[in-house]
């Protein structure tokens, strides 16, 4: 129809206004345009290639708007490429050329950087916290760098931070920058224009009230590119919004702890993203990276990090476990940020409390209970002093600087600090059922079950009869009491003591609780490990697996590793063979989402999933599994851990089960040695 024909037309012109007959093919000095890539600041962008010069080259070449008649835009156009003129580092896009069109339209080529986003490139390779990280300080460096050229880049945002295929970071697109020290009263003018161009998102508060910026500004933009690096969320939400209440989220915003938000009702679903469970993603924020982002976003710019350099140094410490400087986000300092949004309010409440405190009695109530904490503290105190003290006698025991005949091993070590605590903290309980608790997790750890039991079980009997039997403390300890118990050869007493701690955990935290599903996993794991398949235990176990699969499903969102992890025990013990590899399929399947492919627990259940194809007949496609599960477990722990040597046995018997037995005896041969 002729609307859509003049629309067409229209849309056309405009185009080609807009690039002034900039196309494919089209020459700019040494230059031959290929594609249009984007834009930035008041540019349009191209990719272009080298047509002179004999040597190919590939840059991202920069042209004005053809639309802008502003002097002022054109001033900010030039001051770009002056800026890069000056910058030299690995992490910033280099200035190759620049010069004008033959319309007289400025244009300048940078380095073109064939890479993604930050945020892209850590979620397309399941990047963990830690990893982001370490390419956040290179984006911190190159930003440093600039800084220290007098030089603010003014819009720090993801779209500006790209990474190459070999992970290098490269900060791009200088559109709105400008020199600290302004070089004449026209970058007012500018500074103006370049305020009007901001991205909300990641804004500053006092970029977005309208107020000079400066090297904090910076630092601000990067604590919000590191809280959605390191959560998958903003801090605040401003979409749909006004300027003016753009302006008011940004500076009035409570901004949520980082580790917090991986509580959210998403979070097992973005930490696939991160290749592990939301729980650990947790504790991985938690502490000194809250503190550092924060620290960063803090709503005054005297509040923040000085530098980059400060940020890039105290994450620094962060990973290499140093302690951090930065200010803790304690409750005083989130009072104090409620106080400055309600002062009304708390000024009557202060008042109110101002009365109250003019009471004798309560004064003297609040001396009697500062006299009893005071008490409290000396007593805990007191015991922390002898848990030191005998930490410290077991350690002299440990001295390796003694004849070799006195060295020992690490259960025969064990042994002895056992029975140092028994005799030096006979007179403190408290203490000592402590020590023996920590010494069996220790024995537990290497299976040394007879000594592990009897360990734990003392520790047990201390901690119930001081605590009682319902105590965190006492609960904490009896599965490992149980699983030693049954792997000493009485499951029976095992299962006793899970059937308590079930029964005990239903009535604090409810029958369906996360507490009392893992007794309930731990009970289905070690009766279908050691009783005999078919047998009525068996049969109960195969019944606990699949409840605590249940429970499990009920509460989490899957994927989670303890879905994961009961579905693949369930699999594994399941005697119809077509239902097992299934079963454990799929377990293995989440376990990936999870994990990702390297990581030694998807490696050990890859190759218990071979052991299974060959326990039912399939020693060919056993083997295949297997030999892929080992070479991940040995890229990641070694050769010699025990689980890859284990590995290693069970794989040349797949070989040799298979009919492939020159494979077999090489890893045979492997093993032995």
């Amino acid at each position: 129809p002729p609307a859509e024909d003049e629309a067409l037309a229209s849309g056309l012109i405009a185009a080609l206004a807009e690039l002034d007959g900039i196309e494919p093919g089209a020459a700019i000095d040494p230059f031959r345009v290929l594609e249009r890539i984007g834009a930035g600041g008041m540019g349009i962008v191209f990719l272009a290639e080298r047509a002179e010069g004999g040597f190919e080259q590939r840059v991202a070449l920069k042209l004005l708007e053809n639309s802008t008649r502003d002097p002022g835009a054109v001033r900010l156009f030039e001051r770009e490429r002056k800026l890069l003129a000056q910058l030299e580092h690995p992490g910033i896009a280099r200035l190759i050329d620049g010069g004008l069109t033959e319309r007289n339209r400025p244009w300048f080529a940078m380095e073109y950087i064939d890479g993604k986003l930050l945020p892209a490139y850590a979620d397309g390779r399941r990047l963990g916290i830690p990893q982001r990280v370490e390419l956040f300080l290179q984006a911190c460096d190159a930003l440093d760098h600039a800084h220290r050229q007098l030089i603010l880049h003014r819009d720090i945002k993801p779209d500006n931070v790209l990474v190459t295929p070999a992970g290098q970071v490269r900060l791009v697109d200088f559109g709105l920058g400008r020199l600290l020290q302004p070089e004449d009263d026209s970058a007012s003018d500018e500074t103006t224009i370049a305020a009007g161009r901001m991205t909300p998102g990641y804004a500053s508060p006092e970029q977005a009230r309208g107020e000079p910026v400066s090297v904090a500004s910076e630092v601000y933009q990067l604590g919000l590119m590191l809280y959605r690096l390191t959560t998958g969320l903003p801090p605040y939400r401003i979409e749909g919004r006004s300027a003016y209440e753009i302006a008011r989220a940004i500076t009035d915003a409570e901004i949520p702890l980082p580790s917090s938000r991986w509580r959210d009702a998403d979070a097992a679903k973005r930490g696939v993203l991160f290749g592990e469970p939301p729980d650990r993603l947790r504790r991985r924020l938690a502490g000194d990276l809250d503190n550092i982002i924060l620290k960063a976003l803090a709503p005054a710019p005297g509040e923040r990090y000085a530098s980059a350099e400060r940020l890039a140094d105290d994450l620094r410490r962060h990973l290499d476990r140093l302690p951090v400087r930065a200010r803790a986000a304690t409750p005083r300092y989130r009072l104090g940020r409620f106080i400055q949004r309600n002062r009304a309010a708390v000024g009557g409440i202060a008042a109110f409390f101002m009365l109250l405190a003019g009471s004798v009695a309560v004064l003297v109530v609040q001396a009697g209970a500062l006299e009893r904490e005071r008490d409290r503290a000396l007593v805990h105190a007191e015991r922390s002093q002898r848990m030191v003290d005998a930490l410290a006698g077991m350690i002299r025991m440990s001295d390796a600087d003694q004849p070799v005949e006195q060295l020992y091993s690490l259960g025969d070590l064990l042994d002895r600090y056992v029975e140092y605590v028994r005799e030096e903290l006979d007179q403190d309980p408290e203490v000592r059922a402590r020590l023996l608790g920590i010494l069996g997790q220790a024995m537990h750890g290497i299976d040394r079950w007879q000594p592990a039991r009897a360990v734990l079980a003392e520790a047990l009997s201390e901690t119930e009869s001081m605590l009682g039997e319902s105590s965190e403390a006492a609960l904490g300890i009896k599965p490992m009491l149980a699983e030693a118990t049954a792997f000493d050869g009485e499951l029976s007493g095992a299962v006793d003591l899970l059937d308590q701690a079930e029964s005990q955990h239903a009535e604090k935290s409810g029958p369906e609780s996360e507490p009392a599903a893992d007794t309930v996993f731990l009970r289905g794991f070690l009766r279908t490990h050691h009783a005999i398949p078919g047998s009525t235990e068996y049969e109960a176990g195969l019944a606990d697996l699949r409840r605590a699969l249940s429970m499990y499903r009920q509460l989490f969102t899957p994927p989670h590793e303890k879905i994961a992890r009961a579905t693949h025990a369930l699999g594994f013990k399941l005697r119809d063979p077509d239902a097992a590899v299934e079963t454990v399929q799929r377990g293995l399947e989440m376990t990936r989402l999870l994990l990702g492919r390297e990581h030694p627990v998807t490696a050990m259940r890859m190759a218990e999933l071979a052991l299974l194809v060959d326990l039912h007949g399939d020693p060919a496609r056993a083997a295949e599994i297997g030999e892929t599960a080992y070479a991940i477990h040995v890229e990641l722990q070694g050769e010699t851990h025990p689980e890859s040597l284990t590995m290693l046995n069970n794989l040349a018997a797949f070989h040799r089960e298979g009919g492939n037995p020159e494979r077999a005896v090489e890893l045979y041969r492997r093993s032995h040695e």
